[in-house]
C-alpha cells in the first residue's frame, strides 16, 4: 500500500510541477511583459532547477522518508503562496523579475529533488527498470493532468490564486496520506504533525483569501480604482474607474479610455467604410470590446457585421457588463452582428465569404504571437476575402514611440496593395496610427490619398472625425519619419521582424 501511495505522490508532484511552471510563466508575462520570452525563460529555468535538484538528491543518505515528506510540504507551501507573493512584491520592489525567477528556481529545485528520492525509497520494492519506468510514468501522467487543469479550468474559471492553492493542496494531501500510512517510519513524528497543520492552514487561507489579497496588491499596478478584474484562458481583463471615466486593460496594457476612445475608433472604422461605400458586408478581426462594432453599425446600408475575436469571455463581457454595454451602445446585441470566437488567422484560412471592408483591431505586437497578426500572410488571406476595390484597415501602433514597427506594417501592406498611413494624438494612448489599403493595384498612393482626403463625414453622428481632421491625420509625420524605410523588413511568419521593431520602440517617452 505504501508503494502505491508513493507512486501517487509522484503523480501529484507531476500535477503540481507542471501547473506551477505555467502559473509562474503566466505571472511573469503579466508582470514583466513579453509573453514568449517570459514563458521560455521561466520554463527553461525551472527545468534547469529540476536538474540541480536531482543532483542535490545524491547528498541525502539518511532519513530519506522524512526528507521526502518535508520537501512535499515545502513545495506545497511555495506553490500555494506563489501568486500572492508575486502580486505583493509588485509595486514594492524594482527587482520583481529577480524574485519571480528565484521563486521559479526554488519550485523547480524541489520538484527535481522529489523524483530521485521517491525512486530510491521504492528501490526495495521493485527492480530498477520497473522502478524507474513506474516513477517516471506517474510523473509524466501527472504533468498531462496538470496541463489540462491549467488550460481548461485554472485560467478560464478558477483564477491563479485559487488554482495555486488547489495544486498545493494536492501535493500536501499526498504528503499527509503517505506520512500517516507510514507513520512509524517517520523519525520526527511531532514535526510532521506540526508542519502538516501549518501547511494545511496556510493553503486554506490562500484559497479563501487569495483573490482578495491579489486584488489589493494588484491595485498598485493601476493608477485608478479597479472595479472589475477577471482572468480568461487568453488574457487578464481589468477595468478601472476615476470619477465618471473608465479604462480597460488587457494583460496590463491599456486598450481604451472612455474619455477619448472615439478618437481611436472613429478613424479606424469610418474612412474605410466610406471609401468602400456602399459597405454592406464587413469583417471585424479583434475588437472584442464592441467599440469598433458600434462605429460600423452607424452605416445604415450595412447588412452583416462578422466579429472574430479569440476570447469568448471578452465578447460576453462586452454583451453583459453594464459599462461596456453602455459604451458600445449594445453593439453585440444588434441583429446584424455575428460573433465568432476563434483565432483570426485560422478563421481567414477557412472562411469563404467576400467582404467590402475588413477591419483589424488587434492589440499592439508586443509578443511574437501578436506580431503574426500583422504578417504578410495574414494580410494576404484578408485580401483574398475582399471584393475588388474592397478596403482593409489595421491599427498599426504608434508612429511616434515605435516608428520602425509602424513602418513595418505599412511596408508589409504595400507589398500587396496601395496603402496609406494615418495618425492622430490620443490623450490616453499617445500618438496612434492606422494603415489603410485598397484592393486595387491600378491605384497608386497619390490617387489613394486623394480619394481618402475627399471623404465627407458630415452625415454621420461623430464626436471627433470630420473632413478637416482626416486631412490633418493624413499629414506628414515629419521629414525624418521615413528615414531608413528601405531597410525595414517586411513582417512575415518566418521573420516576425515587427516584433523586434516594436520591442526597440522608445516606450520610455510614453
Amino acid at each position: 500500500m505504501s508503494q502505491r501511495i508513493l507512486k501517487f505522490s509522484i503523480f501529484c508532484t507531476g500535477v503540481t510541477g507542471i501547473t506551477a511552471e505555467y502559473i509562474m510563466a503566466t505571472l511573469a508575462s503579466w508582470c514583466l511583459g513579453n509573453a514568449v520570452t517570459q514563458w521560455t525563460l521561466v520554463i527553461s529555468l525551472m527545468l534547469f532547477a529540476m536538474g540541480i535538484g536531482s543532483q542535490l538528491s545524491r547528498t541525502y543518505e539518511k532519513n530519506l522518508f522524512d526528507i521526502f515528506i518535508y520537501i512535499e510540504f515545502t513545495l506545497a507551501l511555495l506553490v500555494s503562496l506563489s501568486t500572492i507573493a508575486i502580486y505583493t512584491l509588485f509595486g514594492i520592489t524594482e527587482h520583481l523579475a529577480f524574485f519571480i525567477y528565484l521563486l521559479a528556481f526554488l519550485i523547480g529545485l524541489l520538484v527535481g529533488l522529489e523524483l530521485p528520492l521517491a525512486t530510491r525509497l521504492n528501490a526495495d520494492n521493485e527492480k530498477l527498470k520497473t522502478n524507474l519506468s513506474a516513477m517516471l510514468s506517474r510523473d509524466y501522467f501527472g504533468a498531462l493532468v496538470g496541463g489540462i487543469f491549467f488550460a481548461f479550468l485554472a485560467l478560464p474559471y478558477i483564477g491563479l490564486p485559487r488554482s495555486a492553492a488547489i495544486v498545493g493542496a494536492i501535493n500536501c494531501g499526498a504528503a499527509i496520506l503517505l506520512g500517516l500510512h507510514s507513520f512509524t517510519k517517520l523519525q520526527r513524528r511531532k514535526t510532521f504533525i506540526v508542519c502538516g497543520g501549518i501547511v494545511v492552514a496556510t493553503i486554506i487561507a490562500a484559497f479563501m483569501f487569495g483573490d482578495a489579497l491579489v486584488l489589493i496588491n494588484e491595485q498598485r499596478r493601476y493608477r485608478d480604482k479597479i472595479v472589475f478584474s477577471t482572468t480568461t484562458r487568453y488574457q487578464k481583463i481589468v477595468i478601472t474607474k476615476f470619477r465618471h471615466h473608465h479604462w480597460l486593460y488587457l494583460d496590463g496594457n491599456l486598450q481604451f479610455a472612455t474619455s477619448d476612445e472615439h478618437r481611436y475608433h472613429e478613424p479606424l472604422v469610418h474612412p474605410a467604410m466610406l471609401l468602400a461605400a456602399p459597405a454592406t458586408r464587413v469583417l471585424l478581426l479583434g475588437g472584442g470590446d464592441g467599440l469598433a462594432a458600434r462605429e460600423v453599425l452607424r452605416h445604415k446600408k450595412l447588412q452583416r457585421l462578422t466579429v472574430v475575436d479569440i476570447d469568448p469571455q471578452m465578447t460576453e463581457l462586452a454583451r453583459t457588463h453594464p459599462l461596456l454595454v453602455d459604451t458600445n451602445a449594445s453593439a453585440f446585441h444588434h441583429p446584424k452582428v455575428n460573433i465568432i470566437n476563434t483565432d483570426a488567422f485560422a478563421f481567414l484560412q477557412k472562411d469563404t465569404q467576400q467582404y467590402d471592408v475588413i477591419i483589424a483591431d488587434f492589440p499592439d505586437p508586443r509578443s511574437a504571437d501578436l506580431a503574426r497578426l500583422y504578417s504578410r500572410q495574414l494580410f494576404l488571406s484578408a485580401f483574398h476575402r475582399l471584393r475588388h476595390n474592397g478596403v482593409f484597415v489595421t491599427q498599426a501602433g504608434s508612429p511616434l514611440f515605435a516608428r520602425r514597427a509602424f513602418l513595418a506594417v505599412l511596408k508589409t501592406l504595400r507589398t500587396l496593395y496601395p496603402a496609406l498611413p494615418l495618425h492622430t494624438a490620443i490623450a490616453s494612448m499617445g500618438d496612434r496610427g492606422w494603415v489603410l489599403a485598397v484592393k486595387n493595384k491600378r491605384l497608386n498612393t497619390t490617387q489613394l490619398h486623394a480619394h481618402v482626403a475627399a471623404l465627407d463625414f458630415s452625415h454621420l453622428p461623430l464626436r471627433y472625425l470630420d473632413h478637416d481632421t482626416l486631412n490633418t491625420m493624413l499629414g506628414e509625420q515629419g521629414r525624418h519619419f521615413y528615414a531608413g524605410y528601405h531597410s525595414i523588413q517586411v513582417n512575415s511568419l518566418s521573420s516576425l521582424s515587427l516584433y523586434r521593431y516594436y520591442q526597440k520602440g522608445v516606450w520610455e517617452l510614453y
